[in-house]
């Protein structure tokens, strides 16, 4: 059985834990360098942009949406043939993670503009379960 726990390398922590904790603690507010988060924090966290925005979203849910592979599956199937909302364009797992984070936070406050009960985890968990769909489809496929 493998562990769902993130591997933490504390030792490739290139910053002081102050530093870093002062970061976390305006991530909560919305005014965090999330760029420099994800860059710091991604070889620390299993070398990973998913469990840096895992680990994110769990301190600062309203701020950062989760970002893996059935979210990237459902983004990806839903904006094929978009090169506006590819990820594609995006060069490397940290470019497509802040696109993705930027563009959820965009949308939630469009719907906000006509609906305040729209919050970052409800459309996250749409792409979640559409994702999830989109795997067990393929599983399918291939058995």
């Amino acid at each position: 059985e493998t562990s769902n726990l993130p591997t933490i390398h504390f030792s490739k922590l290139e910053v002081s834990n102050d530093i870093l904790l002062n970061e976390l603690i305006k991530l909560k507010s919305g005014k965090a360098n999330i760029e420099w988060l994800f860059q710091i924090l991604t070889p620390v966290i299993n070398n990973s942009v998913v469990g840096v925005s895992k680990t994110l979203h769990f301190i600062a849910p309203s701020v950062i949406p989760i970002y893996d592979s059935r979210v990237i599956s459902a983004w990806n199937k839903s904006f094929e043939g978009n090169e506006e909302l590819s990820l594609k364009k995006h060069k490397g797992d940290i470019a497509k993670v802040l696109f993705y984070t930027t563009t959820m936070t965009n949308w939630v406050s469009k719907c906000n503009e006509t609906d305040e009960g729209i919050s970052l985890r409800d459309l996250e968990l749409v792409l979640y379960y559409y994702g999830k769909k989109i795997d067990a489809n393929k599983k399918l496929q291939n058995e």
